[in-house]
């Protein structure tokens, strides 16, 4: 799934915010739930479905709007925590399953990306708290609409706070995993201890998700089971390769002078196998020479021409 092509919407304290087109896609449905199971979401919330004035419809948006605001005030968490300690954050992407948040440059410790997992739960953790006040408030003025407002946001924070708790790599709770056994057994260790046990919960989701037909749930599965693989190896290598440097890997190739012949420098490329060679002209480096470079250099001169 393509991050770049969502679409900005905002940018807070630097950060742009993106709505990925599958999003827009799956609004409609997320609002149709709620629309459709509104008496019983009411019911849920102890308010009388009678007494909700507007369209269904209307309460299914909104709920629907609340959730996804809820992800993004969560992402944000994880963002501007990042931020803080140094990191840098490329974007904030909104999917179906939830929110991306694209930090190029993480905290350097374990402890610190345990904590920067750890603050977006307790954000959400922490704001359901916050509404679950306010709805202590509101409800013995039989303030209807407010009561089932703030039920829901209550109720979506929470969920929100205690599922990206459980320890399913890549989620919040697999990285909060990872960053306490990594102090005692290493990155790369604790990325498989992690990935492992995401992928269980990943089975775990997909099998509740296929009994229930929770479509979203399946989702969820394929992210944390993919995105966990992924990440993992991602690190096993960067491990591999960090103590490189670039020439331990690059190969070495003798440059060609500029007045030979295109010909003999695509034989070069061809038999060292390189993509580029360096060109010389007079003992000095004047530039590279590519495949590409070599059939404009035909097409326009013939490969009897020299490189100059």
């Amino acid at each position: 799934m393509d991050m770049k092509t969502g679409s900005r919407i905002a940018n807070i304290r630097g950060v742009p915010i993106r709505i990925h087109p599958t999003f827009l896609l799956v609004l409609p449905f997320f609002a149709y739930g709620f629309a459709r199971d509104l008496t019983a979401a009411a019911q849920r919330a102890g308010v009388p479905a009678e007494r909700l004035a507007l369209s269904p419809w209307v309460y299914g948006l909104g709920i629907a709007l609340a959730l996804f605001a809820s992800v993004l005030v969560h992402e944000l968490a994880h963002s501007l925590y990042a931020i803080r300690k140094g990191g840098h954050v490329a974007d904030i992407v909104l999917l179906p399953i939830g929110g991306v948040s694209e930090i190029t440059d993480p905290p350097k410790t374990p402890g610190q990306e345990a904590v920067m997992a750890l603050v977006g739960p307790a954000t959400s953790l922490g704001l359901g708290a916050i509404f679950f006040a306010m709805l202590a408030l509101v409800r013995p003025l039989h303030e209807f609409e407010l009561s089932f407002a703030f039920f829901y946001l209550c109720y979506m924070n929470v969920s929100l706070g205690l599922f990206n708790l459980l320890p399913a790599f890549p989620m919040d709770g697999g990285r909060i995993l990872r960053g306490v056994v990594a102090r005692k057994m290493g990155v790369v260790r604790a990325t498989e201890i992690a990935a492992t046990v995401g992928k269980i919960f990943a089975l775990l989701f997909a099998a509740i998700g296929f009994v229930t037909g929770n479509f979203v749930l399946l989702l969820i599965a394929f992210f944390v089971f993919v995105g966990g693989e992924a990440e993992k190896g991602t690190v096993l290598v960067h491990s591999a390769v960090s103590d490189l440097r670039v020439r331990d890997v690059m190969t070495q190739a003798d440059p060609v002078d500029a007045d030979d012949r295109v010909v003999d420098a695509l034989r070069t490329l061809e038999e060292k196998h390189l993509s580029h060679v360096p060109v010389k002209h007079d003992g000095t480096l004047v530039g590279v020479f590519g495949r590409d470079e070599v059939v404009q250099h035909v097409r326009r001169r013939g490969s009897e021409s020299s490189l100059h």
